[in-house]
């Protein structure tokens, strides 16, 4: 073998262990890239889901307190006027006036009957004896507060969360219920404010699952329950956090956010798509896998004129 055929097997050889390191290098710099970016997505996505989450709460703490302060008046009402139902009347309408979420305020006697009602007099006397927020403040143990599932009001005619309060005599004397029935719609109309992305949620959950408030397709949504799931399980571990799972109303991958509200049995959180927060990774992934393609192209097309040049001079040569 002459001098020039060893050289260029030496070369050929020593140009593509150099190649093999640099194409191995671009590859990995690539990956580590992508890594990188899904990263930072996720960190970002973390970052606005908790931020939603905790503006839901704060928004979901000051309606809740001015349907317990409303509560509280409904109270004060019936023990300082009370069971006539003309003179408790015009109260219920002047707490309702300065309200906005509120879409009836009431009081339903110990009987069952709804005695008093911001609808006006003939609103009085409807049965509600078998309506869940009543029988639940028929059990003294039970806590004070009690929150409904979204239903149709029989009264109001429209959708509505109740937020009851037993009421009692001074004396401890089980009277009735102070009832402020508020409409979840309006706080679907708040979620709907806010940027989620295509198949991004905020939601308000009760304890026992039932879903409160939603956007999207809120009315599709109300009263749902999603109890037993793995995003129930999560939800109820903590005050707050985070986590990854799917809807168990419609399969979709989302990242969850969420915070229990102080002071009240309901849970305020979000979801952002998996799909819509990594939406651009794709579009960067196919940039940084272009990078290494282009590396080895690159390499062989300059291995190739190499190997050509060192034909070249052996044939002279011979």
């Amino acid at each position: 073998m002459s001098n020039t055929s060893k050289q260029a097997r030496f070369l050929a050889l020593a140009y593509g262990f150099t190649a093999f390191i640099i194409v191995t290098i671009a590859v990995g710099v690539s990956v580590e890239a992508v890594r990188d970016e899904e990263a930072r997505l996720e960190r970002q996505a973390l970052e606005f889901a908790e931020s939603l989450a905790q503006i839901s709460q704060e928004h979901m703490l000051r309606n809740f307190r001015a349907l317990d302060r409303n509560s509280l008046e409904v109270i004060d009402a019936v023990r300082n006027l009370g069971t006539d139902t003309q003179k408790l009347t015009p109260v219920m309408q002047r707490i309702m006036s300065r309200d906005n979420i509120a879409v009836q305020i009431g009081f339903i006697y110990r009987d069952g009957r709804l005695l008093a009602t911001s609808a006006g007099l003939e609103g009085a006397g409807i049965d509600l004896k078998d309506r869940e927020h009543f029988k639940a403040h028929l059990e003294p143990n039970r806590p004070e507060v009690f929150i409904s599932k979204p239903l149709i009001g029989r009264a109001s005619n429209k959708w509505s969360v109740q937020y009851t309060r037993r009421v009692t005599s001074e004396s401890g004397e089980f009277l009735g219920v102070a009832v402020i029935s508020f409409d979840p719609l309006y706080l679907s109309a708040f979620y709907e404010a806010i940027s989620l992305g295509e198949k991004g949620v905020v939601r308000l959950m009760s304890l026992d699952g039932t879903i409160l408030a939603s956007s999207g397709d809120a009315e599709a949504v109300l009263g749902k329950s999603i109890a037993g799931s793995g995003v129930f399980a999560n939800l109820t571990k903590n005050d707050h956090g985070a986590f990854n799972d799917k809807s168990p109303i419609d399969g979709v991958e989302r990242l969850w956010a969420f915070r229990r509200v102080p002071g009240f049995p309901v849970i305020a959180f979000t979801g952002l798509a998996t799909e819509d927060s990594f939406a651009g990774l794709k579009g960067f992934t196919m940039y940084r896998i272009a990078s290494p393609t282009l590396t080895i192209f690159a390499v062989i097309l300059l291995g190739d004129r190499k190997s050509t040049r060192l034909n070249s001079s052996h044939v002279s040569e011979s």
